[in-house]
């Protein structure tokens, strides 16, 4: 297919196997007051009553209450949301082109964050959302990798897409490479060995979007440098804030694969 990396023989097969009180106190002190009455101006100790009065004060402690106002902080916590499958779980201002720069600091590259992909999946009966029915639970992403292919024999891994989300300069450009944790680790500066995003829309689109991964101990005749598709390989996006980004892979309507970053 026009346009598809030239890696047919290399790429995966696709799917994957794949959250009272202190006026007792004030009170007593009115006790202290009784002890007064061993002097009968004990009356005058029965003023300390009035400082039962003090007990009103208590009503101070309903402005306390103003404390379970602070409970909105709670809400507050509301607004923090932390499952990928939603799209509100990274917003914010974009991260442009020159704040990319800018956390670089001249940096070849910098690792962002972490993230294992996730995925859902539904049953459908037909291509449109309204013939599927709810999601079951999500689960790690998981993608088969071919390590050997020799006539009619082949061989495969299946590997957790574990990923590093890297920000590196091209040539003076910032890019955005999402990294299998083996390949990063086995060459760091070798940031194309991921799903490359552009700073050129919002959100940022890959088609064919293949990741890397490295074998330390192949078996003899197998393949060490890994690669695949994600997903169904038509096409990922990448939603980039300023501490979060938002990785979002395309299997049809029965399934999500999506992953979260946060720095």
């Amino acid at each position: 297919m026009q346009g598809r990396p030239a890696m047919q023989g290399r790429l995966a097969m696709r799917g994957a196997s794949r959250d009272g009180r202190r006026c007792r106190t004030a009170s007593d002190a009115g006790t202290a007051g009784d002890a007064g009455t061993a002097g009968d101006a004990g009356t005058a100790g029965d003023a300390g009553t009035a400082g039962d009065a003090g007990t009103a004060g208590d009503a101070g402690t309903a402005s306390d209450a103003g404390t379970a106002g602070d409970a909105g902080t709670a809400g507050d916590a509301g607004t923090v949301v932390t499952d990928p499958f939603d799209p509100a779980s990274c917003t914010g201002a974009p991260l442009s082109p020159a704040a990319a720069l800018a956390t670089l600091g001249g940096s070849p590259y910098a690792k962002l964050a972490d993230a294992t992909l996730q995925w859902r999946r539904r049953t459908c009966t037909g291509s449109t959302p309204a013939t599927c029915g709810p999601w079951m639970p999500p689960v790690p992403y998981t993608q088969s990798f071919i390590t050997y292919s020799g006539g009619a024999a082949t061989d495969t891994t299946v590997l957790t897409i574990a990923t590093h989300l890297v920000l590196f300069s091209d040539l003076g450009a910032p890019r955005l490479s999402v990294r299998h944790v083996t390949s990063f680790a086995h060459a760091a500066a070798d940031n194309k060995k991921g799903i490359v995003f552009e700073f050129e829309a919002d959100p940022m689109v890959r088609p064919y979007p293949v990741i890397f991964a490295w074998d330390d101990a192949p078996k003899p005749y197998h393949y060490q440098d890994l690669s695949a598709f994600v997903g169904d390989g038509s096409q990922a996006t990448l939603t980039v804030r300023e501490h979060c980004a938002r990785y979002a892979g395309a299997y049809g309507v029965g399934a999500e694969i999506v992953g979260l970053y946060r720095w």
